[in-house]
C-alpha cells in the first residue's frame, strides 16, 4: 500500500523534500551534515505529534557505500522514500540525469496524489539551492494551496558558481513565494529581514540553530586523553576544496614542530582529488603519511574518529558565505567531548565562550590557527576541559529535542494561517 494512503489524517502531515544539493547520504542514512540535520528536524517534529514523510528526489550513494540501504522504509516512525526507487547513484552521467528526472517527476506526482487524498498539510523544502527543484515545487504547492516552508542554511548568492539568474530567482522568487522560512544563523535572519523590507512582504521566519543528538556520540572511557594523535576535519571535500587547502597550510606550521601528529580529512573524495591535494601538500614539505584522507565513514566509524582526536577543526573564513553558515558538524564535534577550534567571528560565537567550551581563533590567518593547534598539543588538560564544556553547551543549546517543539508550533501556525 502506498504511503499516501497510510498517513494519519487526524494529525498534521508534512512532506519534507530533499534533492540534489542535500549531499550524499540523504535521509535517514546520514553521511553528510545536511542528511543529519534533516534527520533531527524530522525526529523533532515527529516527537511533537506531526507525521513526517521524507521524499528524497535523488539517489545518494555509490555502489560501494550502499550495503543494506533500502530505498523505501520507516525510520523511528518516519516514512521515507527515494523517488528514483534506488539509493544507488548511476555510474554514468546520462544515467544519473535520468535518475534525477524520474525521481523529480515521481516526486511531483506523489505531491499531487497526497493532495487529492487530503494527506498533506505542508511541504518542508530542504533543498532550495537548486532552482530546478525549488521553483516547480513552490509553484505546484501554491496552485494546490499547500504552504511551503523552506530551509535556509546557506546564503547561496555568495557562492562563486551561483549564476546571475540563479541569484535573481533565489532572491526574488524562492525567498518571497514561500509561506515561511527556517534560518540556521543570525546572518540569514538579517537577510530575511532585508528581503521582507525590500519586497514589503512579511514572510514569517524561525531561527533553528544546528541540531545534535548528544547520545549518538558516546564518549570512549578507554581513550587516553592528551596523548599524541591527530587533528580532524569532516565535511564536503568537493564543495570546500579551499578549506582543505587552508587546513593543509595550517597543519604545515604545526608539523614542522610536532611531526608525530597527523591531520585527518573525512569525507567522500575521488582519487583525482586526493592526487591534487597530495601535490598541494608537497609544496609545504609535508610527507604523504602526515595527512590521511579516510573517504566516506559510517556514523559509528566517524564517532570513533571524533572521540579520539586531539581537537576537531572548523576553519571558517571571514567572508559572506562562511558568516552565513552554521555547520551541523559543529554539533557533532561538541557532542564528542573533544575541543573544537573555530574562529570567533562566526555564528557559533553567539553561544560559546573562548577557553570554556571552544578554542577561538581571533584572526583569520594561518598562524593564528596554527597557534591554537599547538596550544592543544602543549596543554592536554586544558583541551579536555574545553571539550567537556563544549559537550555541556551542546546539551543545553543544540539538542534536537529542545527545538522540535518550537518548530512544530511554528509550522502549525503557518498551516492554520494558510487555511484562513
Amino acid at each position: 500500500m502506498e504511503i499516501i494512503k497510510e498517513l494519519n489524517k487526524s494529525k498534521v502531515n508534512i512532506v519534507m523534500i530533499a534533492g540534489r544539493g542535500s549531499g550524499g547520504g540523504l535521509f535517514p542514512y546520514g553521511g553528510t551534515a545536511s542528511a543529519m540535520r534533516m534527520r533531527y528536524l524530522a525526529l523533532g517534529l515527529k516527537e511533537n505529534g506531526i507525521n513526517v514523510f521524507v521524499m528524497n528526489l535523488v539517489s545518494g550513494f555509490k555502489i560501494k557505500d550502499n550495503e543494506n540501504k533500502e530505498w523505501r522504509g520507516n525510520y523511528q516512525g518516519i516514512d521515507y522514500e527515494f523517488m528514483p526507487r534506488t539509493t544507488i547513484l548511476n555510474t554514468s552521467y546520462i544515467g544519473r540525469k535520468w535518475q534525477d528526472i524520474m525521481g523529480f517527476t515521481r516526486g511531483l506526482i506523489r505531491l499531487i496524489k497526497m493532495h487529492i487524498y487530503g494527506n498533506i498539510d505542508c511541504v518542508y523544502l530542504y533543498t532550495i539551492n537548486s532552482v530546478k527543484v525549488s521553483v516547480p515545487v513552490i509553484v505546484l504547492c501554491r496552485i494546490m494551496k499547500i504552504p511551503v516552508v523552506i530551509e535556509l542554511c546557506e546564503w547561496y548568492p555568495a557562492f562563486q558558481d551561483y549564476s546571475f539568474w540563479k541569484r535573481k530567482i533565489f532572491q526574488k522568487f524562492t525567498l518571497r513565494k514561500a509561506q515561511a522560512i527556517i534560518a540556521i544563523s543570525e546572518f540569514l535572519v538579517q537577510k530575511i529581514k532585508e528581503s521582507n523590507y525590500i519586497s514589503k512582504i512579511d514572510i514569517p521566519y524561525l531561527k533553528i540553530p544546528i541540531l545534535a543528538d548528544i547520545d549518538q556520540w558516546t564518549i570512549d572511557i578507554n581513550y587516553k586523553k592528551g596523548e599524541k594523535g591527530y587533528f580532524l576535519w569532516c565535511g564536503s571535500i568537493q564543495g570546500y576544496k579551499e578549506t582543505v587547502e587552508l587546513l593543509i597550510q595550517i597543519f604545515s606550521k604545526v608539523w614542522s614542530i610536532e611531526n608525530d601528529v597527523k591531520l585527518i580529512i573525512v569525507g567522500d573524495i575521488s582519487d583525482n582529488l586526493i592526487s591534487s591535494f597530495r601535490i598541494f601538500q608537497s609544496k609545504y614539505n609535508l610527507p604523504f603519511y602526515s595527512i590521511e584522507f579516510t573517504g566516506f565513514l559510517s556514523e559509528k566509524e566517524l564517532a570513533n574518529y571524533y572521540i579520539n582526536a586531539l581537537a576537531l577543526l572548523a576553519p571558517l573564513r571571514n567572508n559572506m558565505r562562511d558568516l552565513a553558515r552554521f555547520p551541523t558538524k559543529i554539533g557533532e564535534y561538541l557532542s564528542s567531548g573533544r575541543p573544537i577550534i573555530i574562529p570567533s567571528f562566526c555564528e557559533f560565537a553567539n553561544y560559546a565562550s573562548d577557553g570554556i567550551n571552544a578554542i577561538y581563533v581571533h584572526e583569520d590567518d594561518i598562524n593564528s590557527y596554527a597557534s591554537a593547534l599547538k596550544k592543544v598539543i602543549d596543554s592536554p588538560k586544558y583541551a579536555d576541559l574545553v571539550g567537556e564544556g563544549g559537550r555541556e553547551l551542546c546539551k543545553k543549546e543544540f539538542d534536537y529535542h529542545i527545538h522540535g517543539k518550537s518548530l512544530a508550533l511554528f509550522i502549525n501556525d503557518i498551516i492554520i494561517y494558510n487555511k484562513k
